[in-house]
């Protein structure tokens, strides 16, 4: 309870950690918050569909989808147009 859970490939760990401490630890240039509830290794994203309002989801290496909240939104157009 109050912590969050690291994907890693197919396997999943449980951290005592809240997602904010958890974004303080992570190297920022490699992890992006993209979400309230969700950071993801820049380096996994395969690929971003945009939806309406600013949000996009995003398909991982993984194979899952995250999407995004419009809170976020300039960090993922600037990740993109790195791209």
């Amino acid at each position: 309870d109050g912590g969050v859970l690291i994907h890693v490939g197919k396997e999943a760990y449980a951290s005592r950690h809240t997602l904010t401490e958890m974004e303080r630890r992570v190297e920022p240039g490699t992890f992006l918050r993209v979400h309230r509830s969700a950071i993801v290794n820049r380096s996994r994203i395969l690929t971003v569909s945009t939806l309406w309002k600013g949000e996009y989801v995003l398909k991982l290496a993984s194979g899952k989808s995250i999407g995004t909240g419009r809170a976020y939104r300039a960090a993922i157009e600037e990740v993109l147009a790195c791209k």
